[in-house]
């Protein structure tokens, strides 16, 4: 059995997306239920790399799906567990789970993307000669560290302003930053998108749409 992710509002049968070998199906009670794949197997997705591939692609998908009818506690990929060893968990972490659902509702995952802007390099006239060449050089790559090290530290200034207003989660090795905030108010992120990407030149921003929480699960 495969899980993808705890709900605490039932979804019709009829309105389940699509798992990677067949139909989803609610398990549990009383506003906590896991939307599992019965039939699905950790052997059946480990027989190559693109079944393993696509079976993790399916298992966004389905959590992609399931966000935009209610709100979503997702689990990792690695969930597969024998039926009784997934309705013990449901009841002896009922409360943790019911507790994370309730923080996230409403909640949505943004990725902030962040593309670091290269130095423009003015080029070195061709008349300089001997000493002033390389004194020119000299300056320029003066400017270019200098550059560096302000990105460094817009970087640090970023990651301080939206930790400032919402819960993060950074990947620096990605330039990415996720942060949880309204699910329905996208104008007070981009209003402070806006504003961190007029302080800190040295970067390029962008945002993404609302997504699960995939980075905000404990």
């Amino acid at each position: 059995m495969h899980a993808y992710a705890l709900i605490h509002q039932p979804i019709d049968a009829t309105a389940m997306p699509k798992g990677v070998m067949g139909s989803l199906q609610l398990w549990g009670q009383d506003g906590l239920f896991a939307v599992v794949e019965p039939k699905l197997q950790i052997d059946d997705v480990q027989k190559d790399n693109e079944t393993l591939l696509n079976a993790v692609l399916t298992h966004d998908r389905v959590i992609c799906e399931l966000f935009q009818k209610t709100t979503v506690l997702p689990l990792r990929f690695n969930s597969f567990l024998p039926p009784e060893a997934l309705l013990t968990d449901l009841t002896v972490n009922r409360q943790h789970y019911l507790s994370c659902l309730d923080q996230l509702d409403g909640k949505a995952e943004y990725t902030v993307k962040l593309i670091p802007i290269p130095f423009k390099e003015e080029p070195i006239s061709g008349e300089m000669k001997g000493k002033e060449y390389f004194l020119a050089k000299k300056q320029l790559n003066l400017a270019a560290q200098q550059w560096q090290e302000q990105q460094i530290f817009q970087l640090e200034q970023i990651t301080q302003s939206f930790a400032e207003q919402y819960p993060i989660h950074v990947n620096l090795e990605m330039h990415q930053i996720y942060l949880l905030g309204d699910r329905c108010n996208l104008n007070k992120v981009t209003n402070i998108l806006t504003q961190v990407q007029n302080a800190n030149k040295c970067w390029q921003l962008s945002i993404s749409e609302p997504l699960p929480p995939f980075h905000f699960v404990q």
